[in-house]
């Protein structure tokens, strides 16, 4: 089980990675998919273009870490289906 504490310091963890997140400009971002970019591993760091980062490397760690979150929560009795992962309209 989730200590309650745990939980509030989550939330407030993602919200200020939201507020960040929402900071850029059109500017800042655009040509982005071009850019190197440089991930720091234990050996060789990886060196590859935005798209490819975000399509080889953030988006499929976004979607292990949220299918292991969903996994742990339905495991430990959280009630949730396919609805709260794809929301609502």
């Amino acid at each position: 089980m989730v200590h309650p504490a745990a939980n509030g310091g989550n939330k407030a963890t993602l919200k200020q990675r939201f507020e960040v997140g929402g900071t850029q400009t059109a500017a800042e971002i655009d040509g982005s998919e071009e850019r190197e970019v440089t991930v720091p591993t234990r050996g060789d760091a990886m060196k590859m273009t935005g798209q490819a980062y975000l399509t080889g490397f953030v988006l499929p760690n976004l979607f292990f870490h949220v299918s292991i979150a969903y996994a742990l929560l339905r495991h430990n009795g959280v009630e949730i289906g396919k609805r709260d992962y794809l929301g609502t309209p």
